[in-house]
């Protein structure tokens, strides 16, 4: 019997409880079957593309089934590779942060002391700006191991679709999304999606629009001076399929009286001297007659200008700075204990030159 179709719940029937042995074995079978017969140089296991692994509510207790798994996987590897005369290269791709990986039954920690990786992928890719860097990237050194983050090229095709209704905010949004984790320090980044840009979500992109960001998101200095679109991203950017991958968002608010704090990343463009940067507040809600007031890093920007999307202010210069920023914002009255509240549901920092 099928659930409502807002329970995550319903999808249940059609996973695998891998506390069961029989499920680990058919796992382990199939990559014994599939990594004998190719030459591949690694192989990976994609822990981000379904939410459940164990029981509901038993996940962390059952982790080390997981462990035990990774442990076998790994030994399978070497077992295949030491017969071929060439090792395998073995990754994991994991959620957002440690402790959603351990929600769900993967205690990562434990996977890189024992020396189970070579290489480590993190994050859903759906919530860039959420995912705690600094976290992955002092574990990955304390063991060795490198670690590359998620760009899920998915994330941004409702943001020109439906938000803002411009295509060319795709690759803006691309292009962003791995500047700020250039800026994070990470060496090397993970591209996921590009590949299935079909026909129906590029829509008036061509394929050279859209791949060409492949030209620019492996090199920094290749992103330097070209426009960008970041943005503190809503529940609704997670992802149907990785909601159990995805670390918690600070929107959607209702805009009350009082200044609400959210962290706004800009990478290396916050500081750029050159950089013209437009804040995008997105609204739902009655705000007709109300006022709305934002201000960034403790300075109060220009009164934001009503859209048919929401407010919008641009930022002076000398404002921004590269990476975290606080942006604040709120309402000229408590609109929460109104019938007409102000939702803000997405912020979009817009960056451009020339």
């Amino acid at each position: 019997r099928l659930l409502s179709t807002e329970l995550a719940e319903r999808s249940q029937w059609t996973v695998y409880n891998y506390a069961r042995p029989e499920v680990a074995q058919h796992r382990l079978d199939f990559i014994r079957r599939n990594a004998t017969a190719h030459d591949f140089d690694g192989y990976e296991l994609d822990l981000t593309r379904h939410g459940f692994y164990f029981p509901l509510g038993e996940e962390r207790s059952l982790a080390p089934k997981m462990t035990d798994l990774v442990r076998h996987v790994r030994a399978l590897l070497e077992e295949i590779g030491e017969k071929r005369g060439r090792p395998y290269t073995f990754v994991a791709h994991v959620g957002d942060s440690l402790e959603t990986c351990l929600d769900q039954g993967h205690d990562v920690t434990v996977w890189l002391e024992e020396g189970l990786l070579d290489v480590l992928v993190v994050g859903t890719g759906y919530l860039p700006f959420v995912v705690p860097s600094q976290e992955w990237l002092s574990l990955g050194r304390r063991f060795g191991v490198p670690v590359y983050p998620a760009v899920n090229t998915n994330t941004y095709v409702p943001w020109w679709q439906d938000l803002i209704k411009d295509h060319g905010a795709f690759v803006e949004a691309v292009r962003a999304h791995a500047a700020h984790y250039w800026h994070e320090g990470f060496e090397g980044q993970y591209l996921f999606n590009l590949f299935c840009m079909d026909e129906g979500s590029r829509g008036p992109m061509s394929r050279d629009f859209v791949y060409q960001v492949l030209d620019q998101i492996g090199d920094p200095g290749r992103l330097v001076g070209r426009d960008k679109l970041y943005g503190i991203q809503g529940a609704h950017d997670s992802g149907w399929s990785a909601r159990f991958g995805s670390d918690p968002t600070i929107l959607p608010i209702v805009l009350v009286g009082q200044e609400h704090k959210l962290p706004l990343e800009l990478g290396p463009d916050g500081g750029n001297a050159d950089a013209k940067i437009t804040i995008t507040a997105l609204v739902a809600g009655d705000s007709a007659d109300r006022r709305v007031w934002m201000r960034l890093n403790h300075r109060l920007l220009p009164e934001p200008q009503r859209t048919d999307v929401g407010f919008v202010s641009e930022v002076p210069k000398g404002f921004a700075r590269g990476g975290r920023n606080e942006l604040c914002i709120w309402a000229n009255e408590n609109t929460a204990v109104s019938d007409r509240p102000i939702v803000i549901h997405q912020v979009l920092a817009r960056v451009s030159y020339g």
